[in-house]
């Protein structure tokens, strides 16, 4: 595997670029860091519908930690 097909990106942003359209438009090697609102809820990449099931496929994955449950740790 080459070195350069492991490296990261890390960008940190002001907090008017952490919204839906700049984050779903990241490329996977991207590491964003910004402000967000304090009553955010944020979900991890919803997994793929298998075929043949019926309905929409998922918009939102799993939730991930609120900042109140990762402070409580």
């Amino acid at each position: 595997m080459k070195r350069s097909t492991m490296k990261k990106s890390l960008v940190s942003v002001d907090g008017s670029y952490t919204n839906e359209s700049v984050l779903k438009a990241l490329d996977e090697k991207v590491v964003i860091i910004g402000r967000v609102r304090k009553d955010c809820k944020l979900h991890q990449t919803p997994t793929l519908t298998q075929n043949g099931k019926v309905g929409r496929n998922r918009v939102y994955g799993t939730a991930l930690p609120t900042q109140e449950c990762i402070q409580s740790i």
